[in-house]
């Protein structure tokens, strides 16, 4: 179930980044793509203003044409305007006829290439794409002149011609081989680029779906064991008052000491429930917020002492001696109810699972803005392995020291506690002797 969580959520992360990542892409080329075609644009147009008859001018009035002068014999035209600086292009003039007349470049190429390209002019009256000489050119016819050219062949320098009228077709020729090249480099760059950004986010979120579903994950498997450690613990006393109830069925004839000897076994099994319920409504309670809200001054030396001294009966019973050395005037911020629920708790938990005839330290001392609380007892102490289980709820190290009435949630209602108090709470064990730790701010 979680597994699927998680590749659902890469599954919709890689759609979103990749969606993002097209789209940003997409942009960045069509702005390109449209910056080139502007700049080719401009460049063919220079070309066709530099040459003979510039779009828009009156091409066979000299007044009007720089490149032609009148003379005795007719029009004379000037030497060409394109230079070797100017950009890869070339010019046709080409008659009604098809007839290539003449050609003005800056590139050399064949006469062959020169006549396949005033093909193309014949054929194709609109901007197009064309390939000569593994080059790509981009072709656009210019206008339709009336009246002066009539020699073919390409022409340099300055020639006289008759004034006799004929139609004249003119057209020119960029070469784009670059821009293309750079903007199929460009989308190349954009599919390698955006492989390995997509390859390198799916193991980035892959990484941290792993850590966002372990938590829940973990909630899930602790929900799974505290339902079944709940009714493992509750079986026991079920099953001690039904067995119970049915001896007094059975019995009905008995005499009432015997049937109370029944009952009190009931009462037995009722007691531990009420307990394990009253242990699982406090943890719910202490888990249920953040933060205790309610806080007051709590003089945590005199708590401390007074626990101390509640459970020395208890510590005496079983030989235990009591130690305790607490610094005076301690101060925290809590609630007193909980403190002395905590301490009875670590009290409780250090007699019960300390070597008879050994001692029990109880120490507090104090810091300039935190204190530390401190219960040890020697006793089979607790494999580091399980150091970091012991707050769980229902958890018991082994078998002898999951022996007698506890039911495993004394520690984890602890941790709640220190929790709620706003401190912190840990456990050591070394050569059989164990600690419980914790430290609060000084309120």
């Amino acid at each position: 179930m979680f597994i699927r969580l998680r590749n659902q959520m890469l599954l919709l992360n890689l759609i979103i980044i990749s969606l993002v990542m097209t789209a940003s892409f997409a942009v960045v080329y069509i702005s390109m793509a449209n910056d080139i075609k502007r700049d080719n644009t401009a460049k063919l147009q220079g070309a066709l203003s530099r040459s003979l008859f510039p779009p828009g001018k009156p091409s066979a009035n000299p007044e009007y044409n720089p490149r032609l002068r009148a003379g005795t014999g007719g029009l004379t035209i000037q030497s060409s305007f394109l230079s070797p600086m100017s950009s890869p292009s070339f010019v046709l003039y080409i008659n009604s006829e098809g007839e290539l007349l003449h050609v003005e470049s800056v590139v050399e190429l064949s006469e062959e290439s020169y006549r396949k390209a005033a093909e193309l002019v014949k054929t194709v009256q609109r901007e197009t794409v064309a390939v000569l000489e593994n080059r790509t050119w981009l072709y656009r016819p210019a206008n339709t002149v009336e009246g002066i050219i009539t020699m073919a062949g390409r022409l340099e320098g300055s020639f006289t011609l008759p004034m006799n009228p004929i139609t004249l077709t003119q057209a020119a020729f960029l070469d784009i081989t670059e821009s293309q090249n750079a903007l199929r480099s460009l989308l190349l760059t954009f599919i390698i680029v955006g492989i390995a950004m997509i390859g390198i986010i799916y193991l980035i979120s892959w990484y941290f779906a792993n850590r966002s579903i372990r938590p829940i994950a973990l909630a899930w498997e602790q929900q799974q064991q505290f339902i079944a450690d709940a009714s493992h613990e509750l079986k026991t006393p079920l099953a001690i008052i039904n067995a119970n109830i049915d001896a007094l069925e059975y019995n009905l004839g008995e005499s009432q000491e015997t049937q109370a000897e029944w009952l009190g076994y009931i009462k037995i099994g009722t007691a531990r429930m009420a307990k394990l319920t009253n242990s699982l409504l406090t943890l719910a309670c202490m888990e249920g917020s953040g933060q205790w809200d309610n806080n007051s001054p709590v003089n945590f030396s005199e708590t401390v002492q007074k626990a101390v001294t509640l459970f020395a009966a208890a510590a005496a019973e079983r030989e235990l001696q009591l130690s305790t050395e607490i610094a005076p005037e301690v101060v925290i911020s809590g609630e007193r109810e909980l403190t002395e629920q905590l301490l009875a708790i670590l009290l409780d938990n250090a007699i019960k699972y300390a070597d008879r005839g050994s001692k029990i330290t109880v120490s507090l001392t104090s810091e300039p803005r935190s204190c530390l609380l401190q219960v040890s007892n020697l006793g089979e102490g607790i494999p580091l392995k399980e150091l970091t289980k012991v707050f769980d709820r229902f958890y018991r190290v082994d078998t002898a020291r999951s022996s007698g009435e506890g039911f495993g949630l004394g520690l984890a209602i602890a941790k709640s506690i220190v929790t709620r108090l706003g401190g912190e709470i840990k456990a050591e064990s070394v050569g059989g002797i164990t600690t419980f730790s914790c430290g609060f701010k000084l309120g």
